[in-house]
């Protein structure tokens, strides 16, 4: 597939080459679980490594290779209850321990 896109010659576009918004482009949908890395790699042409280096290039990390949902709200509700004295201070002698003393 090939795609065309009009962008002016005006900053920040005219620093940008077409082999940057390419790569920017595959690490963006592999970013968002488009593509896997194996596929993002084949575009790109490029090893594991070379890959993993250029994510951090556009802010992504290797490590978000596995998607989380996240934990819902109120899964301990009602559970357990907060003490009124929750953030009261601590005793000195706590805080001592904190502080080495």
């Amino acid at each position: 597939m090939e795609l065309t896109v009009a962008l002016p010659d005006s900053q920040p576009f005219a620093d940008m080459n077409e082999n940057y918004l390419r790569e920017l482009l595959i690490a963006t949908l592999y970013n968002l679980g488009k593509l896997s890395e194996k596929e993002a790699r084949e575009v790109l042409g490029m090893s594991r490594r070379e890959f993993e280096e250029l994510l951090p290039k556009f802010g992504f990390s290797i490590l978000n290779d596995e998607r989380q949902e996240l934990r819902p709200y109120g899964l301990c509700a009602g559970e357990f209850t907060v003490p009124e004295d929750f953030d009261a201070p601590l005793p000195k002698n706590t805080l001592s321990d904190f502080d080495g003393r």
